[in-house]
């Protein structure tokens, strides 16, 4: 007899915790089913799409090294042969060595007028 009052106590107490643990086992292994079966199949689009932004962020980061090179190239040679860009005249004065403060080498009509702060830094600085 308690032969079966055990059996029958196994047996209701492992299906009563298969019941309770039992939808939780499978919902895990169906997740991680499904998410495996969903890196299998995305993996080769998602390596395509990040090789073809790379390369996009490759070109434009070249562009723009060129660009801010060929700026900087204009702006030195422009200061080292000659005025090659358009400057305001009082620039154009101070470029070329005119004597004393570029403002007032460039009194004639339009030129900009240097405010006066600029010749208290060049009294402290000595030129």
């Amino acid at each position: 007899i308690s032969r079966d009052i055990v059996k029958e106590q196994a047996v209701s107490h492992v299906g009563a915790e298969m019941d309770k643990h039992l939808p939780r086992l499978v919902q895990t292994l169906v997740n991680q089913e499904v998410d495996s079966i969903v890196r299998q199949k995305m993996e080769p689009y998602l390596r395509e799409q990040s090789n073809r932004l790379r390369k996009r962020i490759t070109f434009f980061m070249l562009l723009f090294v060129m660009l801010i090179s060929g700026c900087a190239l204009a702006l030195t040679l422009d200061y080292m042969f000659g005025p090659f860009l358009q400057r305001p005249a009082s620039s154009r004065a101070a470029a070329n060595g005119a004597g004393g403060n570029a403002g007032d080498a460039a009194s004639g009509a339009g030129a900009l007028e240097m405010p006066e702060w600029v010749d208290s830094v060049r009294e402290k600085i000595g030129l």
